[in-house]
């Protein structure tokens, strides 16, 4: 079991994690990619004071590990129970999207 823990990347600072481009930097930070072939499970923690994590920022964090895992089994290796309900609801809403937005067409190189 091993945590990842949002509060690294708000600091007390944030109300607000949002952007595709963030999240992208927050997957390298947490080195995602490792932990997405490991096996192991991962919980996800958070403050209660960030208000949202955009779903923007939930794809750029998210979509490699969607993919490499599937959406199916992601919560099983992301666990989400240790975080405020409204940002593991946040961070559901993000991947919906992105399976939408795939299996839509709008990400091709996803397929």
């Amino acid at each position: 079991m091993a945590d990842i823990d949002l509060e690294l990347l708000t600091q007390g600072k944030v109300r607000m994690v949002a952007g595709h481009p963030r999240g992208l930097a927050a997957r390298d930070f947490f080195a995602l990619g490792e932990k997405d072939k490991d096996g192991e499970v991962h919980f996800l923690i958070g403050p209660a004071d960030i208000d949202t994590i955009a779903p923007s920022f939930v794809q750029g964090f998210f979509g490699r590990s969607a993919d490499v895992i599937g959406f199916d089994s992601f919560e099983q290796h992301y666990n989400l129970s240790k975080l405020p309900l409204h940002l593991a609801e946040d961070i559901r809403i993000g991947l919906a999207r992105l399976k939408l937005d795939r299996s839509v067409g709008l990400h091709p190189e996803a397929a």
